[in-house]
Order: structure tokens, then C-alpha cells, then sequence
């Protein structure tokens, strides 16, 4: 694999770079310093005054699923990948990719609501 120069690096981070963030946030304590060449930044989650539930919770029920699952939101979501390109990257059938899926989706979903009915 050839590197990439910086102007190529920018606009990578441009197009990706909330979701490089979010999945950095899952493997290190300061996810930005993974980051730190490209110039702009832009929150993953728009904090919305009017949502009942802000961008701060979600990351933190996002950070309660299971490594693999999260790893499987995060590809599928924020990077935009295919089930067959997921099942490759976590070395795992595309079969056990899309429930995982489907299972961390539901289980998002419940603890979602938890929080709602907990402001509410």
C-alpha cells in the first residue's frame, strides 16, 4: 500500500473525519490526538437543545455495547461499509456480521428509550 500525502490525507478527513473520531473514541483515551494532522473539525452528533436525548449519551450507550458490535455500528453507520466489507475487516461470516447488526441496533434502541423515559 502506497502512502498518501497530505493534501490526500485532508480530504479523507474532510469526507470521514466524525467517523474516524467516533471510531478512534473506541480504541484510545484521546481519539482527537489520532487525528491531529487533518484542520478541521466537526462534531460527530449535532447537540440539538430540543433533542431529548443528547449526543453525549448516545456515545456513552454506544460505548456499553460489546467491543465486536460496536465495531460492526460504528463500520456499518459512520463508515459507511457493506456487510461483505465489515465481515472481512472483523474476519467473520457475513451471516454473523449482519446479526450482530441487527442485535446491537435492537439493543441500542432499548437503552435509547431507557434514557427518553428517564428525562422524560
Amino acid at each position: 500500500m502506497s502512502r498518501i500525502d497530505r493534501h490526500q490525507l485532508r480530504i479523507v478527513y474532510e469526507v470521514h473525519g466524525a467517523a474516524l473520531v467516533l471510531y478512534a473514541r473506541q480504541w484510545c483515551v484521546y481519539p482527537d490526538d489520532a487525528l491531529q494532522d487533518a484542520e478541521q473539525r466537526e462534531s460527530w452528533f449535532t447537540t440539538d437543545p430540543t433533542a431529548s436525548i443528547g449526543s453525549n449519551e448516545i456515545e456513552s450507550l454506544l460505548s456499553e455495547l460489546p467491543a465486536l458490535e460496536r465495531e460492526i455500528v460504528v463500520a456499518r453507520i459512520w463508515g459507511e461499509m457493506s456487510f461483505e466489507q465489515i465481515a472481512e475487516l472483523v474476519e467473520r461470516s457475513l451471516s454473523f456480521v449482519y446479526r450482530r447488526y441487527q442485535q446491537a441496533l435492537r439493543e441500542l434502541e432499548k437503552k435509547i428509550d431507557g434514557q427518553v423515559k428517564k428525562l422524560s
